[in-house]
């Protein structure tokens, strides 16, 4: 049963915690042996503690944030988690799903988190980039734990995501803090990805 379209989420509390709790079973990297498994719950809670933290460093709007941080992977609940290097490799199958998942998010939450996943997706906001920053930082530090315990098939994952990380703090200069320079801001987040 729908509560009010108004709603960030327009289902009630019932149906959305039995929809979002299939994210705390639903592993990620599926198609890559691991040594440890990380569900898509922990991978957002993850994205969404270091958006906190980056706030020191950007300007961005903390709850948007916030709220893109928590649902950027809910559509999953419903298409299962694509790796990545799956995506990469099928640009059709990849675009073919963010349609799917647009979808999904406004049927089952709003039209305002699809515009929030839409952002997040094309990294159109300061939001959608720090958000993009910190759910990379999350596949480093899994990719770390993973190499730290013997697991080499996680070093094409990790220096992949290397990449991208200092793609989009490149992107970022315009929001950053003017406590900051985007020199500091690098250096501190090679202090994070480069334990």
């Amino acid at each position: 049963m729908k509560e009010k379209s108004n709603k960030f989420i327009k289902y009630n509390i019932a149906d959305f915690s039995k929809d979002v709790d299939v994210l705390r079973s639903l592993i990620r990297y599926q198609n890559c042996p691991r040594l440890v498994n990380e569900s898509v719950a922990e991978h957002s809670f993850f994205v969404a503690i270091y958006v906190l933290k980056l706030k020191t460093y950007y300007n961005f709007n903390l709850e948007t944030a916030l709220k893109m941080a928590l649902v950027h992977d809910f559509p999953e609940a419903y298409i299962s988690d694509v790796p990545h290097n799956i995506k990469k490799n099928n640009p059709n199958l990849a675009k073919t799903l963010e349609e799917i998942e647009i979808n999904v998010t406004k049927e089952r939450l709003s039209d305002e988190a699809a515009d929030l996943l839409l952002q997040f997706n094309n990294g159109t906001t300061p939001e959608g980039l720090v958000c993009q920053l910190a759910d990379i930082i999350s596949v480093v530090l899994y990719a770390h734990d993973e190499l730290s315990v013997g697991n080499k098939n996680f070093e094409i994952i990790a220096k992949k995501a290397l990449i991208r990380v200092n793609e989009v703090i490149s992107k970022l200069i315009p929001y950053i803090n003017t406590n900051y320079t985007n020199d500091q801001i690098i250096d501190k987040i090679n202090k994070i990805i480069y334990i």
